[in-house]
């Protein structure tokens, strides 16, 4: 997203660096973006998923723990 290129940041696999599959991306998307357009439910989830890494002791989002990703500030 702008937002992480502007910071810097980049989404990779929980258990190994590298790019991510297509497969990976389409669950992230799924867990994320498609909730939205779910009625009643998407504004809730979505909620609940930005809230998600406060607590959370890997600082993972739902859609991130749902795709197995993690998001990295890379060593420069």
């Amino acid at each position: 997203t702008p937002g992480k290129l502007l910071l810097g940041l980049r989404v990779r696999p929980w258990a190994v660096a590298g790019p991510l599959a297509p497969t990976t991306i389409a669950r992230r998307w799924l867990a994320s973006e498609a909730a939205w357009s779910v009625p009643q439910i998407g504004t809730a989830y979505n909620l609940v998923d930005v809230l998600w890494p406060l607590r959370d002791e890997r600082r993972q989002a739902l859609h991130d723990k749902f795709a197995g990703t993690c998001v990295v500030q890379p060593l420069r």
